[in-house]
């Protein structure tokens, strides 16, 4: 037989031996940190950690003595809490009963946490909560008794010393909720509410009466100088319960609600005001509101119909309020009143449709916006916005990919130009502010490069960049290629206001008469100033060509050019100008000081009117030969030869027909 090695009994018993021996010490080592912990050498280390916890809320926690165990019951003396300015509640003595070792196994155990005389010194500012945190908890919660005795609402908090009482108790795990509440916080301050919901044994219990005040500590604890009312109450069980919630606000009904659960699909149905706490033009007047779902492992699915006088809402999808998560919640939205923004806007055929899902703090936002007419004083025809929006907790970010058929401004030689347009981009939404620094607009003539800032809580918003037109067509004028450094400025209660600073040229003209007058090499600048319902200004404005040189000032109102100016042409030298330029073509008052000097004329002023193919000039002045007066037609064109009619001239004593 092979000879086979075998361990000694020795080294293997000596090995056991020193496992048994590592182990007892540690649990050794374990049962004398929980003896020292308990130890008054213990309890101040604990309330030294506990002083120096450092939550995202700003929440601090002294105590000044541990009496008791740590294990089971507990006499906690000077309990100090504090927020980042300072101390808000002062507790002399609390009692703590709880069992901490059944964390591991049932969840957090209180038996008892009983706080008396406390001091409440001013309302807390904490910092918001963790967005990361669960909605609903995610261990099994009992607190068989939870009670604030005797404690004081210090003067400068309501302007008045009262007192509060309040007396809890919890027991929420996977099988039943059960809450009990009730609280007195002096005057009419109080609220008392109920939960008992255990599917196995039949039992659903749901009532609140919620007392806030105007002036009393709950509407200041909710940052609120109106009074609350709230009430819900039913009957039934489990398999069948009906109640309802009723909501006043200053005694304003702000809602008045069904409320039903069958099996645990629960459903609420009824009217809702919701102008009341959020100031929103969308969401005023009576708006019907039906919702229903089902929660099972802290995940809410169902859906919700919200429609009132200008909006009309629909939502479906799944809410993970443990893991605080979208599940494809699907979203339409449908404008209902064209008018609903207010005097001067118009909006309509908008309508929405979307997808949420993700994280709460890694949404993303499937949508695509149609509308039909936007009128805000410019007008904008089949607007299309689609992509996906993302949120990351703080903010939002907005790929902009939006279509426009037509956009109308009033400008009779601009309007054509600006169809089928697009906008590219992206937007930011952060802290109540609105900005873009890529955002590129394009026509088929017409491009900008543009930067966006605005403030949504004030609803001020600007654009500013350059805008440049490249062949752009005015109508019986030629092509134009321009580049305007422009400021647009959208606020409420006023009109949009849009300043350009302009300078281009004309390579191409198109006008006869315009050629015949400044001809070649047309080149302009000018400040430009227009808003919604007010006329386009023209400051500062300049042409030069190779016979004409000219400065003017003039506005654009009613689909007519009204222009003021001085200039010098290389035929009839310096003149004034007084012009308008309507549908029919220009017409102008002009004055030449010497425009033919070998004939002596001087003081010369021409009234310019258009006819079919030319114009008419009727003009009065003085020349060798004495004053003149007369009418006559011009007919010129640049391939052909130009033709005068004189209708009428009289020269001092002479007619000239």
């Amino acid at each position: 037989m092979p000879d086979t090695e075998v361990l000694p009994a020795a080294p293997r018993f000596r090995k056991r031996k020193l496992a048994t021996k590592l182990l007892l010490a540690f649990g050794g080592f374990i049962l004398l940190a929980l003896v020292v912990l308990n130890s008054p050498i213990g309890h101040r280390f604990v309330a030294d950690r506990i002083a120096r916890l450092a939550p995202a809320s700003g929440l601090r926690i002294e105590i000044g003595r541990i009496e008791g165990s740590l294990y089971g019951q507990a006499r906690l003396r000077d309990v100090t809490l504090s927020d980042p300015k300072g101390p808000f509640l002062t507790v002399p003595e609390a009692e703590l009963d709880w069992r901490p070792f059944n964390w591991f196994f049932y969840g957090l155990d209180v038996r008892q946490l009983v706080a008396r005389r406390g001091t409440l010194l001013r309302l807390p500012e904490l910092e918001s909560a963790d967005p990361d945190a669960p909605l609903l908890p995610d261990f099994d919660i009992r607190v068989d008794r939870f009670e604030l005795l005797d404690f004081t609402i210090a003067e400068p908090v309501l302007g008045e010393k009262r007192s509060a009482q309040l007396l809890a108790r919890a027991n929420l795990r996977d099988d039943r909720a059960y809450l009990r509440l009730r609280g007195r916080f002096g005057g009419e301050d109080r609220v008392e509410a109920l939960l008992d919901s255990r599917p196995e044994r039949n039992r659903f219990k749901l009532a609140l009466d919620y007392r806030a005040p105007a002036g009393g500590l709950l509407a200041a604890l909710a940052g609120s100088d109106k009074g609350l009312r709230a009430r819900i109450g039913g009957k039934g069980n489990w398999d069948e319960w009906q109640g309802g919630l009723l909501v006043e606000q200053e005694k304003q009904r702000l809602a008045a609600l069904r409320l039903t659960n069958r099996q645990g699909r629960y459903g609420l149905l009824g009217k809702v005001r919701p102008e009341l706490l959020l100031p929103a033009r969308l969401l005023v007047g009576d708006m019907s509101l039906g919702a229903h779902g089902r929660l099972d492992d802290g995940e809410l699915d169902g859906g919700l119909r919200l429609q009132g006088p200008g909006l009309e809402l629909a939502a479906d999808g799944a809410i993970d309020l443990a893991g605080n998560e979208l599940d494809q919640i699907a979203l339409r939205a449908r404008l209902l009143d064209p008018s609903l923004l207010g005097e001067g806007t118009r909006i309509e055929g908008a309508r929405l449709s979307a997808r949420l899902d993700g994280p709460f703090r890694d949404l993303s936002l499937e949508h695509d916006l149609r509308v039909d007419l936007l009128d805000a004083g410019m007008r904008l025809s089949g607007l299309r916005q689609q992509g996906t929006i993302h949120y990351d907790g703080a903010g939002w970010s907005v790929p902009l990919a939006l279509t426009a058929d037509r956009v109308e401004t009033g400008l009779v030689a601009l309007d054509p130009q600006l169809l089928n347009g697009t906008a590219r981009g992206r937007i930011d939404l952060r802290d109540g502010r609105i900005s873009s620094r890529d955002l590129r607009l394009a026509f088929p003539a017409l491009s900008a490069e543009l930067a966006l800032a605005g403030d949504m809580r004030a609803g001020r918003y600007a654009l500013t960049g350059p805008v440049e037109a490249r062949g752009l067509a005015l109508e019986n004028l030629g092509a134009v290629n321009a580049v305007a450094q422009i400021e647009f400025a959208l606020a409420p209660r006023a009109p949009w206001q849009l300043r350009a600073d302009l300078r281009g040229t004309m390579p191409r003209v198109t006008n006869a008469t315009l050629e015949s007058l400044a001809g070649h090499d047309i080149r302009f600048a000018g400040g430009v100033r227009l808003g919604g319902g007010q006329p386009l200004l023209l400051n500062g404005a300049s042409l030069s060509a190779s016979k004409l040189e000219l400065s003017v000032d003039g506005q654009v109102a009613g689909g007519q050019t009204t222009l003021a100016g001085r200039g010098r042409h290389v035929a009839y030298g310096p003149f004034s100008i007084e012009a308008a330029i309507a549908g029919d073509g220009p017409r102008a008052q002009l004055v030449f000081a010497s425009p033919l000097p070998a004939a002596g004329l001087r003081d010369v002023h021409v009234a310019l009117a258009p006819i079919a193919d030319g114009f008419r000039f009727d003009t009065h002045g003085d020349s060798h030969l004495g004053l003149f007066d007369g009418q006559i037609d011009l007919y010129s064109a640049p391939a052909g030869r130009s033709r005068l009619e004189v209708r009428r001239l009289a020269v001092s004593d002479m007619q000239v027909t």
